[in-house]
């Protein structure tokens, strides 16, 4: 028959048979080891004896896991890892000293930005504003230029008449018109703040497209339009003004007598800078295109990065040309004027101008469409 034995770890109360009594048992509760011996009796008062329970039936084995029978010693087995507690206990804050500020946590931009975008758009949108206020500008000029031509030609006229003792003398003297010079002045004038608008309004397009997102990849050829947009405004400017010191010291010295070397070198120093200038313009028109590229490629617009493309090969078509012409030049140059290479020029600039035309107005397409892109995706 079973008898009662308590763990001496957990205190449970564990039912042993007769053939584990005196041997080592594990206590399934809290796995303690310890030797199965029955508790001495507590002696108590004597009771009336109860009367004979009726017959029952035998009870049945107890589980088997209530008990086990020790195993020989060997290597122990290695302990269960501990079970990670379902929440973390969190220190007490430690008071803040006075006139101490927490340092400010830096906001992480996402990687897709909606304000870089939204940027970028705006940059876009003066961009096209500064070609249109260009275009605008060549209008004027030459509708000016006309203006101003016609106003020359309705000069007024006077006569004067001089009588002396050999007979009577007629003088006609053309004077222009009162307000031609004052017209003159003012078209010069608005010229220049034409060509100061659009300038200032494209550099401030190309300052929009920093805040470009850096997932893109677009955010080194955004700094490049930046920094070689003021460099191609003033390079020009420069490179007049140098040209115009060189050409007065050259004049200067041949008038006195001296030598006119430095008229000779004037016209390849103007060589070198025009090579610069067109250098700096094609780098910057480049630039621009490959940030576009990069953008709707990076946008999901596959055809119209193709189209891109095609633009950017446009381009080195027309340089190629313009190459094909200087070297033409020189040959004839070196070997005398010709028809056959006159012509040659004649021709290689004639498609020169239309392939350009052509590529100014693919690009102001191109800029709307690319605008169009980044505005649905900032909708998305």
């Amino acid at each position: 028959m079973p008898e009662i034995v308590r763990c001496p770890e957990c205190h449970r109360q564990l039912k042993v048979p007769d053939a584990l009594l005196g041997k080592k048992v594990r206590c399934p509760s809290c796995k303690t080891i310890f030797q199965a011996a029955i508790e001495a009796p507590v002696e108590k008062p004597p009771a009336a004896e109860p009367p004979p329970p009726p017959p029952r039936r035998a009870p049945a084995p107890p589980p088997e896991e209530q008990y086990e029978e020790a195993p020989r010693p060997s290597r122990p087995a290695a302990p269960p890892p501990p079970e990670e507690p379902d929440f973390e206990e969190v220190p007490p804050e430690e008071p803040e000293e006075k006139g101490k500020r927490r340092p400010r946590r830096k906001k992480r931009r996402s990687l897709d930005s909606g304000a870089g975008w939204q940027k970028v758009r705006l940059g876009l949108t003066l961009v096209l504003i500064g070609i249109f206020v260009g275009i605008a500008m060549i209008v004027v000029y030459f509708l000016g230029s006309l203006l101003l031509a016609g106003m020359g030609g309705a000069a007024t006229t006077t006569t004067s008449t001089t009588t002396n003792s050999f007979g009577s003398q007629t003088t006609t003297v053309q004077q222009p018109s009162a307000g031609l010079g004052v017209l003159a002045i003012v078209f010069i004038i608005v010229l220049i703040a034409m060509a100061l608008a659009s300038r200032g309004l494209t550099l401030a397009g190309y300052g929009f497209f920093m805040p470009v997102p850096r997932a893109s990849g677009a955010k080194p050829f955004a700094n490049a339009t930046f920094i070689l947009e003021p460099v191609n405004t003033l390079m020009p400017i420069i490179s007049c003004v140098i040209l115009w010191v060189i050409i007065g010291a050259g004049i200067a010295g041949a008038l006195g007598g001296g030598s006119t070397a430095i008229l000779k070198g004037a016209g390849v120093l103007v060589i070198i800078l025009n090579i610069l200038v067109t250098t700096l313009f094609l780098a910057e028109a480049f630039a621009l295109l490959q940030f576009q590229r990069t953008v709707t490629s990076f946008l999901g617009a596959e055809g119209l990065a193709k189209s891109i493309t095609y633009l950017m090969i446009l381009l080195v078509v027309i340089v190629g040309l313009v190459l094909l012409m200087v070297v033409i030049g020189l040959i004839a140059g070196a070997v005398g004027p010709s028809a056959p290479l006159g012509l040659a020029i004649v021709g290689c600039g004639c498609i020169d101008s239309v392939l350009m035309f052509g590529w100014f107005v693919w690009l102001i397409i191109t800029l709307f469409f690319v605008r169009s892109t980044v505005s649905s995706h900032i909708a998305d």
